[in-house]
């Protein structure tokens, strides 16, 4: 990084100097800084989220161009700008089924480009599905029971199994068991 004057002038063949000029130069080759930014919420969540993080461009012998803009992308999606106040970028990403990074850059007024920050990011939208209860018990014959002699019983345990599915995270299975006597 350079930031001075620098002086110019001619000198021809028979020693005839032209006036000189001085020019400022100002050089920035260092890259800005990105931090690794923060979700919030920083778990699960149904609703939108929101990632912000600082970014800075260090002086270095007296040359800065400072950041000029912030980058980022997410779901193999485009490019986009960040919303950034100077030092501060704030991402929002809509509601909607994501499980992976939100990958985050800076550029600064040179054009020089920090290292890309990822931040994990666990939207889930979609309620699970493909719920499926299996007995283990024979119940043809004990539906049979129930609708002829208006009971059911069982003489045995009565094993049952709840599954379900669902894209990105099942978290728990509920259940309630009712008319059941202890």
């Amino acid at each position: 990084n350079y930031d001075g004057e620098i002086t110019v002038w001619c000198v021809d063949d028979a020693g005839n100097e032209s006036v000189s000029e001085k020019v400022r130069v100002r050089m920035d080759t260092t890259k800005p800084q990105v931090d690794t930014g923060k979700a919030e919420p920083a778990v699960w969540t149904k609703e939108n989220v929101v990632v912000s993080g600082i970014v800075s461009d260090a002086e270095v012998n007296g040359a800065v161009s400072n950041v000029k803009t912030v980058m980022y992308k997410y779901n193999n999606g485009e490019d986009k700008v960040a919303t950034f106040d100077g030092s501060k970028y704030t991402i929002e990403i809509p509601k909607q089924d994501y499980k992976g990074d939100v990958s985050v850059w800076c550029i600064d007024n040179a054009g020089n480009i920090s290292a890309i920050k990822n931040t994990a990011v666990k939207m889930d939208v979609t309620a699970p599905a493909n719920v499926e209860i299996k007995y283990t018990e024979s119940l043809p014959s004990k539906f049979i029971n129930m609708i002829t002699f208006g009971f059911y019983s069982i003489d045995k345990p009565l094993t049952v199994t709840i599954s379900a599915t669902d894209n990105l995270a099942l978290d728990e299975i509920k259940y309630t068991v009712s008319g059941v006597k202890g």
